[in-house]
């Protein structure tokens, strides 16, 4: 696991998983030369890297958990998790700059069982943290109350939702 150092930027606060052969670059999070080359170190095995704000620790411990969900996806079925990413991916832009774009992103499959299990963990750990339901980033991780469905209801689901996704206009 790496851990990023916060640059003089705007606060960041983000985990990502990369799975093996995965680079930090180009795409994902933003990342110094200096921290994708640590992030890089050994593509061969899965990483998870994080940036995080000290005022948000409770959030910290969910993304970690959220992200090493993804990791089980992956070590579970490589080419499920995949074939979701790229199809994931195709999506992206009929949602990723619309003020609702947040509720489909977070619809997505892996990324709802991804935020379950984190908002799992948050609860079990620190309870309830009602006064961040709406947090404007965070929001998901502290409100959901669902667990993380098993891995093959997270493929079919994924199959499901793909084939109904909405028509780019």
């Amino acid at each position: 696991m790496v851990s990023p150092q916060a640059s003089t930027r705007a606060p960041r606060f983000y985990a990502m998983h990369y799975p093996p052969g995965v680079t930090a670059r180009p795409g994902g999070m933003e990342v110094s030369d200096d921290e994708a080359a640590a992030i890089d170190e050994d593509t061969s095995i899965a990483r998870v890297a994080h940036v995080s704000d000290p005022d948000h620790q409770t959030a910290l411990l969910g993304l970690l958990r959220a992200q090493l969900e993804h990791v089980r996806q992956w070590d579970a079925q490589e080419g499920a998790y995949r074939l979701n990413i790229e199809i994931n991916g195709s999506l992206d832009p009929l949602y990723a700059k619309r003020a609702d774009g947040a509720v489909i992103y977070h619809a997505l499959p892996i990324i709802r069982d991804g935020t379950a299990a984190g908002a799992s963990l948050i609860r079990q750990v620190y309870g309830p943290q009602f006064g961040l339901y709406r947090h404007p980033r965070l929001g998901p991780l502290y409100r959901t109350q669902r667990s993380p469905g098993t891995l093959d209801q997270t493929w079919s689901d994924g199959t499901s939702f793909h084939s109904h996704r909405p028509r780019a206009h």
